[in-house]
């Protein structure tokens, strides 16, 4: 569990990759700007239509990446791709443009300035892109290539379209400077695989050079306020595992660090099918706290909403009666969760078994304080996420029971039905006060085919007053077993599900 956050809209483990295309973004962004404003400035108007679209595209794509819509890592990577190819078009474009209209005025010495400058900044783009976003050199490689050869092909274009340009276009390709157009580009290919394989090797020295005991760090693959998430290996058992790293910078109260340790050491206690397996912890020689935990391919239940949209009913059902049983067991082992959320439910593949649900971080919360209402309402002191908060957390300070969960698995059913949470607001105190004061919005209001029993359910657990809703996990799970839509998502559908997407 983490400190109360502002927003979900963003996953850790693509916020990196965000940041730096949303610098290479305005990089690029700003540069074609200013080319098209020259362009329009010194009368090449030939394509001015479909410059004017790609720069809008382009910077469309930069308010994106700046605003606060989510992106998967997915997404992104089809962002990293349109932000290229944009650029490498409204180049090949400005170009033909360019240049045409200064061989029709007869000064092909100009024209071969304008291919010089067009190719420098072919060059800076593709050295710009190796070092921001750092790939595997193949990535690279079929990046750059087909921008680094946009200049030659649209001069052989020209060269075969226009043949009452063909002495000129002669003149151009005789010119010994174009050789070293030719060149030049080649050197930037090759120095932005360079680039590539060279920070790429250096991130893999370092991941090896990382040992905790047994385990092999093989790539991070998250990041929260915590700490970082590392996919890792068993060096003897040759088992994939997951390690989470708290350092002691992360967290300055040595109190929270202990209690971790404590519900690290509780949680491994658990063994029910849907809670995550904790198979190790320990500290290393610099204080750094970690804990070992079983690897789960496939996704958590926020970004397969964010990705594919609202949850058929049969479908929440199937993941909110999983999650209740290993609430179940971890209530009456003492355990509270307190930051129950689509995030921290996983659809995992287990034994070649689809949409297994799996519990994830238990208990990760600041230590209890002696006087939980002294700091009562304040959002820094909460844990938690304000999305999906309990309303007494909000009003006590941090007192909680196993009620407390029932209302964020409520709140976690609401967004799997509905596609967003139960109260929506610009800042944490807003959805805080949204909780504790506001009527929740009836789910079939917003999202048709859901059956009012189910309905129900999600609206009781999410009453204001916890004596108002499930007992315990136990009841919940009864209440969603009489849905009408109980069982009727099968590991077969959920396994064609998967299929279909082409997730399997």
């Amino acid at each position: 569990m983490e400190l109360v956050r502002t927003s979900e809209r963003e996953s850790d483990s693509a916020s990196g990759q965000r940041r730096r295309l949303r610098a290479v973004g305005i990089m690029l962004c700003a540069t074609v700007v200013i080319y098209f404003i020259r362009g329009f400035l010194e009368g090449e108007l030939l394509l001015l239509p479909l410059r004017s679209t790609m720069t809008a595209s382009l910077c469309g794509l930069v308010a994106a990446l700046a605003s606060p819509r989510r992106f998967s890592l997915r997404h992104l990577r089809f962002v990293e791709l349109a932000l290229l190819g944009l650029t490498g078009l409204f180049l090949a474009v400005y170009q033909y443009d360019i240049i045409r209209h200064r061989l029709m005025l007869g000064n092909p010495a100009q024209a071969l300035v304008a291919l010089q400058g067009c190719v420098t900044y072919v060059f800076a783009t593709m050295v710009l892109y190796a070092v921001f976003v750092p790939n595997t050199p193949r990535r690279t490689a079929t990046v750059v290539v087909p921008l680094a050869l946009l200049p030659m092909f649209v001069l052989l274009l020209m060269k075969l379209g226009h043949a009452e340009m063909q002495l000129a276009l002669d003149y151009l390709f005789a010119y010994d400077s174009l050789s070293d157009c030719v060149m030049f580009l080649g050197l930037g290919a090759a120095a932005a695989v360079f680039t590539s394989h060279t920070i790429h090797e250096l991130q893999e020295e370092a991941l090896k050079a990382r040992q905790l005991g047994q385990y092999r760090l093989v790539k991070l693959i998250g990041s929260g306020g915590m700490g970082e998430v590392y996919l890792a290996e068993h060096q003897l058992l040759r088992r994939p595992c997951a390690i989470k790293l708290i350092r002691p910078s992360r967290q300055t109260d040595p109190a929270s660090l202990e209690r971790f340790e404590r519900e690290v050491q509780l949680t491994a206690q658990l063994s029910h099918p849907n809670t995550i397996d904790i198979f190790d912890y320990g500290r290393t020689a610099d204080g750094t706290f970690y804990y070992v935990m079983e690897y789960l391919p496939g996704m958590n239940l926020f970004d397969l909403v964010e990705e594919f949209g609202p949850m058929p009913p049969a479908r929440v059902v199937h993941f909110l009666r999983q999650t209740a049983r290993a609430l179940r067991e971890a209530h009456e082992a003492g355990l509270i969760h307190r930051d129950i959320k689509p995030a921290n439910i996983f659809s995992a593949k287990r034994g070649g078994v689809y949409d297994v649900a799996k519990l994830l971080d238990f208990g990760l919360v600041r230590p209890m304080r002696e006087n939980p209402t002294a700091n009562a309402g304040d959002p820094s002191m909460i844990s938690g996420s304000p999305f999906y908060i309990a309303p007494e957390e909000v009003l006590s300070g941090g007192t909680v029971d196993v009620r407390s969960d029932i209302y964020s698995l409520g709140a976690t059913g609401y967004y799997l039905l509905t596609g967003r949470p139960p109260f929506q607001g610009s800042n944490a105190v807003q959805l805080m006060v949204a909780h504790v004061n506001e009527k929740v919005v009836s789910p079939t209001s917003l999202q048709s085919g859901i059956p009012v029993e189910l309905e129900a359910v999600i609206l009781r657990c999410l009453a204001k007053q916890p004596s108002d809703r499930f007992v315990d996990a136990q009841a919940l799970e009864r209440a969603l077993a009489g849905c009408p839509v109980a069982g009727r998502w099968t590991y077969e559908d959920a396994q064609r599900w998967w299929e279909d997407r082409g997730l399997a």
